[in-house]
């Protein structure tokens, strides 16, 4: 079975084996997968692939190029690319179901999500939480993510953009409606450190930390989305309303009793870095040793001289065994080495660990 996934760099699957593609074919799958179902002329992704600067014999060169992405694709006898007329009237055209591609699955779950979530009904409402909680965890990184300077993608990945910072706030909605409050601050902070000028998100995060009574963190958010704003020139009357709700206490606390409180699945991964190569030997290697056992989860420790790429190759792994790991993961930067900040402590980063966890400030530790 073929698969394509756009919502990180772009990449193939046939029988969930990866297939490697060089530059220019990773060039040209894009090229028919922005226009999925249509069919685009020889001419124009000749333009598209080399720009102003066509090398010689550029129309046998592509068509090279389409040979052996056909190659890569169509290992059995389904075909995928499809060659529409001939000569210099030639067209090419992608034809794959729309599942196949993992972008047509975030947004039709998405949007499933959302029409699931406007019922306002309890049971639809927490299967709303699922379809996009699986809408959001297909995404590894930017969309088209190692062709970001090519301007034939960027509609498409304005138009992903937009879409899952819907889904963020319609998650969060439903997460709220549901009363998972610290599921809903693990979701928007993380949506938050994407976007922090989104007073939708921000207001949404406000809310559901004073719903989890963390009354001055709440007031904090608002206040921090305030001086962000004002120093771009815009005005944000609601958020400075909520502001004032919130340290008046205006607000009706939604918090439930503990005993009722749902498990929390934190995602604090960062993005699968795109520019991450190599090591597939030592990937392999530590997924092997990751894997889970009776005894419990084991631990890998990566350690080597300062900007070999260690943080790199913890992140790529930790995306590879992810599905190993449903109860969530949790991910700290500790900037030792960040000049532009000073290193955290290890105070900050349990807390960090704990409010992902959704345990609450007020709580006393144990032993």
């Amino acid at each position: 079975m073929l698969r394509i996934d756009v919502l990180g760099p772009v990449r193939a699957t046939v029988s969930d084996q990866p297939v490697r593609l060089g530059p220019k074919l990773v060039e040209l799958l894009a090229i028919l997968l922005v226009d999925a179902g249509s069919a685009v002329p020889a001419a124009r992704i000749v333009d598209l692939i080399w720009a102003e600067s066509p090398p010689p014999g550029a129309r046998t060169t592509l068509r090279s190029h389409v040979s052996h992405l056909r190659r890569a694709l169509e290992p059995g006898a389904e075909q995928v690319i499809i060659t529409v007329g001939s000569g210099s009237g030639a067209a090419y055209r992608l034809d794959v179901p729309e599942d196949t591609v993992d972008a047509h699955r975030f947004e039709r779950w998405s949007a499933e999500g959302h029409r699931l979530l406007s019922a306002d009904e309890p049971d639809l409402t927490e299967r709303a939480a699922a379809l996009l909680h699986n809408a959001l965890a297909l995404w590894r990184g930017p969309a088209f993510a190692d062709l970001a300077d090519r301007p034939f993608v960027l509609p498409r990945v304005a138009q992903l953009d937009a879409t899952r910072r819907v889904a963020h706030r319609d998650y969060a909605q439903a997460l709220t409606a549901l009363d998972r409050h610290a599921e809903a601050i693990a979701q928007l902070s993380g949506a938050l450190v994407d976007d922090p000028y989104d007073e939708a998100v921000r207001r949404l995060l406000a809310l559901a930390l004073y719903a989890e009574q963390r009354v001055d963190e709440a007031a904090e958010v608002c206040r921090d989305g305030l001086l962000l704003l004002r120093d771009r020139g815009l005005d944000a009357p609601e958020l400075q309303e909520l502001q004032r709700d919130i340290l008046h206490r205006r607000l009706p606390s939604q918090r439930r009793p503990a005993d009722h409180a749902k498990p929390v699945r934190p995602s604090l991964l960062p993005p699968d870095p795109p520019q991450f190569v190599g090591r597939v030997a030592e990937l392999d290697t530590a997924r092997e040793l990751l894997r889970p056992t009776a005894d419990g989860s084991p631990t890998v420790l990566v350690s080597g001289a300062a900007g070999v790429g260690k943080t790199l190759f913890a992140i790529r792994l930790a995306h590879a065994v992810r599905g190993d790991f449903p109860d969530g993961q949790l991910y700290v930067g500790m900037r030792g080495f960040d000049p532009t900040g000073a290193p955290m402590s290890a105070g900050e980063a349990v807390r960090g660990f704990l409010d992902a966890l959704g345990v609450p400030p007020e709580r006393p530790c144990q032993e």
